[in-house]
């Protein structure tokens, strides 16, 4: 097999669909969870302001 091969094989639309279909729930899982453990620290930051001081 040589190398123009494998890209003309690589960009098969099947390919293409496969590795979006798995790259996309991925990079959600990837940033979705710093993101929403950013916004509890924050929403936790803001709360903490309504304290009662001792």
């Amino acid at each position: 097999m040589s190398y123009p091969d494998f890209i003309a094989g690589f960009l098969n639309p099947f390919i293409l669909l496969a590795l979006t279909g798995t790259s996309l729930p991925t990079l959600s899982m990837l940033l979705y969870s710093p993101l929403k453990t950013r916004k509890l620290i924050t929403k936790y930051r803001q709360s903490e302001e309504s304290l009662i001081k001792p």
